[in-house]
């Protein structure tokens, strides 16, 4: 397969409440008024699968899920780290992607990320893309709107991205643009591995 020339990653990066999906939302909404395609990619997409299955509740649906883990995050944080030492840091990125279909992607293509948090994530991610594309265009949108949901104090490891971006003075809505794979380490400095 002779690969398409550029793919274009947008990655909404915030604290818990800090407006990531909500971000996401109006990025794909506005990005499919536009004639470039678009797919949306969310990493805890098989976590929610997880839940979904021993639970029967539907965490496909945003406010199911949100509600849900308000009072539960201990049992996310399990879940999330058992599968980690079983299948590596980067299984959830892998299992999200393994959900897109290659044969559809076009060129000039637009992925909204609507969770990275780990460098594992975007190195994995940038490894698959590269198989597709020549150029591999990422964008890191910040987000930090103070929702009631809003944490930026949190000691759980998957909100340290945003707080170290937040602690190098980003702002909400700004953007960071990332050239080359290496450019991307700056903002993983002084973060442990999940």
């Amino acid at each position: 397969m002779k690969k398409l020339n550029v793919a274009y990653v947008i990655c909404p990066v915030g604290v818990t409440g800090s407006g990531k999906t909500y971000t996401s939302n109006i990025l794909i909404n506005h990005l499919l008024t536009g004639k470039e395609p678009v797919a949306s990619v969310t990493f805890a997409s098989p976590i929610r699968d997880i839940f979904t299955l021993h639970l029967g509740l539907d965490m496909s649906k945003d406010i199911v899920w949100d509600n849900w883990k308000l009072n539960n995050r201990p049992q996310i944080f399990k879940v999330n780290n058992m599968y980690k030492q079983l299948f590596g840091n980067d299984c959830f990125a892998r299992a999200a992607l393994a959900k897109l279909n290659p044969e559809t992607f076009e060129d000039n293509q637009t992925f909204v990320i609507t969770d990275l948090r780990f460098k594992e994530e975007f190195l994995y991610l940038y490894e698959y893309l590269e198989r597709f594309y020549e150029n591999i265009i990422f964008t890191l949108k910040v987000t930090n709107y103070k929702s009631h949901r809003y944490i930026a104090n949190s000691t759980n490891i998957s909100e340290l991205l945003a707080q170290n971006l937040l602690s190098l003075g980003f702002q909400d809505n700004d953007i960071i643009e990332i050239n080359s794979i290496t450019d991307i380490n700056p903002f993983f400095n002084n973060i442990n591995k999940p």
